[in-house]
């Protein structure tokens, strides 16, 4: 078990100096000093996340600290969790290895990391979002990401006892980015064996196997990447796109257009089935369960 140190917080609050800051920034919040800065430089690095905790218990909302380096920012963010009453609100905003637009495939760990936020950010209510602190670089926050739209439409939830239609799953995962494979060993890849479908979710640790009877979903567990042993069982399992750019909202290289067409989403009980106008080469559109083949050169 981790340890917490929240009850240290209740010291710093109770401080003349501490209040004073927390009062600056209020004031800063409610518009009534538009020039407000505050110089923290004084403050030394062992402090700042014990700082950052209790100004966040203090003030009761959200909070976005901006540091120069990604590894500075996953310092304070493991720290700061460690002080924190709620430490599965203290997020992390990795920092992709490449530079905006570059044309170079980006680490699938801090691509599942970036997700991973996002969609802690999606499932908070606004009692949670009061106490949310999110730690990321000035760089991080450069690299363009998902929509809070299009992250939303392009969420597909699956539960046992759950009916659906095999083939628009699998175009569902197409859709969102997923690559086809025989076996299923990294994150990203999907297979199907009869009913059976293999899965690997990049917010996920370990890959899913979904079994169906029929229509039905039967069975969704946790299997091992090295042996393909099956193992623990979960009750739902919740999908997000590989990528941060969905593969259906991206304009096709070679038509310019691309398909806006639904997806099932947290809320509904099916995929969803509407007509589909265009989609990318080579690729199964989620909605319509049709191929389109590359156009000639």
């Amino acid at each position: 078990m981790d340890l917490n140190l929240a009850g240290l917080l209740p010291l710093l609050r109770e401080r003349a100096e501490f209040r004073s800051v927390c009062d600056q920034l209020n004031q800063a919040a409610r518009g009534h000093r538009q020039d407000a800065r505050l110089n923290m430089s004084g403050l030394a690095a062992p402090v700042r996340p014990y700082f950052l905790a209790t100004l966040q218990s203090f003030l009761g909302r959200p909070l976005l600290v901006l540091t120069a380096r990604p590894v500075q920012a996953r310092e304070l963010a493991r720290n700061t969790a460690a002080y924190s009453s709620q430490p599965d609100l203290v997020l992390s905003w990795p920092t992709p290895d490449t530079l905006p637009y570059e044309r170079i495939e980006q680490d699938p760990a801090i691509t599942g990391g970036r997700l991973e936020t996002l969609a802690a950010l999606g499932n908070l209510d606004p009692v949670q979002s009061a106490q949310l602190v999110i730690f990321a670089s000035a760089k991080g926050l450069m690299q363009p990401t998902l929509s809070k739209a299009d992250f939303r439409r392009h969420i597909v939830t699956l539960k046992r006892g759950q009916f659906l239609d095999l083939n628009e799953l699998l175009g569902s995962f197409i859709q969102l980015g997923y690559s086809p494979e025989s076996l299923v060993e990294q994150p990203g890849q999907f297979s199907r064996r009869g009913g059976i479908v293999d899965f690997f979710p990049l917010t996920s640790e370990m890959p899913i196997r979904l079994e169906l009877f029929g229509d039905e979903i039967d069975s969704l567990r946790y299997f091992d990447p090295v042996t393909q042993r099956s193992s623990q069982r979960t009750e739902q399992i919740t999908l997000t796109p590989p990528v941060e750019a969905p593969v259906c909202a991206r304009k096709s290289a070679r038509n310019g257009t691309g398909c806006s067409a639904g997806l099932k989403t947290a809320n509904s009980s099916r995929v969803s089935s509407s007509s589909c106008p265009t989609i990318p080469a080579a690729r199964t559109c989620a909605a319509c369960s049709t191929i389109s083949q590359p156009k000639p050169l």
